[in-house]
């Protein structure tokens, strides 16, 4: 085992997760911390750094390293600003750290480093790809008021909208607002909408919504089904600006699948594959090949050793079921 300690963390709008590992890639800690995002929400900042203190803490535990230095952290981080970085900072004892989109680490979770493109569809929904000539590009990621397109979030929005439209009469009876009432244990949809306009729901469980609808979707419910091919076609898009901004060339363009809205199935996937495929035919759709934490830990040997072993690639290939299932 190489005695130098690296940390990757994986921060995003629902859980953090941290591993350490040796400067070879093996994965000695995993540990698990809240929601790492709206740092300018009341009370964001003390978020922020409580969750990345849980988790870090439950890595060293895990470990077994107690108070050994870290000399290289690797941070991706949802919504990655200055400010945002200077909280990691206070929050990560490392020798040196340099903090890193969210959907990079999706990209390098896909591509290992090389070519290719990686889309988040979790609480959020976001894309970031690099060509083949190492040029780079993102789309998507503007946040729940103007973007998320896809989202777990958005999902939900589209489904408590339609619930509202079924009960105007303009669409027709879902079974959503039936499968909504239990999930939230209400008896009617006033209901519903006092706990979303009240502020009682965080966004986090808005997005929880997406599994019902998923749910409801794989019981014959077309309203349900309608929004996820609405999610997957929106989704279709983020990597479709991706690739008509940089040079793929002819050859196979690796787009990886990332997040917690991806489970849904066939009903976002398929209709994701069919829609991106139609124009780009050389597109190939893959899940990602190492967990999100993984891919910080692999950046983060490659910023400290300057390179990467294929020992360190086939290590963090082996590391997926140290992980908890988590959505992103």
């Amino acid at each position: 085992m190489n005695s130098k300690l690296v940390l990757g963390i994986d921060g995003g709008q629902t859980t953090t997760i941290a591993a350490l590992a040796d400067a070879t890639g093996n994965i000695l800690g995993v540990g698990v911390g809240g929601p790492a995002n709206h740092i300018h929400e009341s009370g964001g900042v003390e978020r922020v750094r409580q969750s990345l203190r849980t988790a870090i803490a439950e890595a060293r535990s895990q470990a077994g390293v107690g108070s050994k230095p870290i000399d290289y952290a690797f941070l991706g981080m949802t919504g990655g600003s200055e400010e945002m970085e200077n909280i990691c900072r206070s929050s990560v004892d490392a020798t040196q750290m340099e903090l890193g989109h969210d959907s990079l680490i999706a990209l390098t979770s896909v591509s290992l480093g090389s070519a290719g493109i990686g889309v988040i569809a979790g609480t959020g929904s976001a894309a970031m790809g690099r060509d083949p000539q190492h040029n780079e590009a993102r789309s998507g990621g503007w946040g729940y008021l103007f973007g998320d397109e896809g989202s777990a979030y958005w999902i939900g929005v589209e489904a408590l909208r339609a619930i509202g439209y079924a009960l105007d009469g303009s669409i027709p009876d879902t079974t959503l607002l039936g499968a909504f009432l239990q999930h939230f244990q209400v008896e009617s949809f006033d209901d519903i909408h006092r706990l979303i306009y009240s502020g009682s729901l965080a966004r986090v469980e808005i997005a929880e919504l997406a599994e019902v609808v998923s749910s409801q979707a794989v019981a014959g419910d077309q309203i349900a089904g309608s929004i996820l091919n609405r999610a997957g076609l929106a989704l279709a898009r983020l990597p479709a600006a991706i690739i008509q901004n940089l040079n793929f060339g002819e050859g196979p363009i690796m787009v990886g699948t990332v997040g917690g809205v991806w489970k849904a199935g066939d009903f976002v996937l398929e209709t994701f594959k069919m829609a991106l495929q139609s124009t780009f035919p050389n597109v190939v759709v893959t899940p990602p090949l190492i967990p999100a934490a993984s891919a910080s830990v692999l950046l983060a040997i490659q910023k400290l050793e300057g390179e990467l072993s294929p020992d360190v690639v086939f290590n963090l290939s082996q590391s997926s079921g140290l992980f908890p299932a988590l959505k992103k």
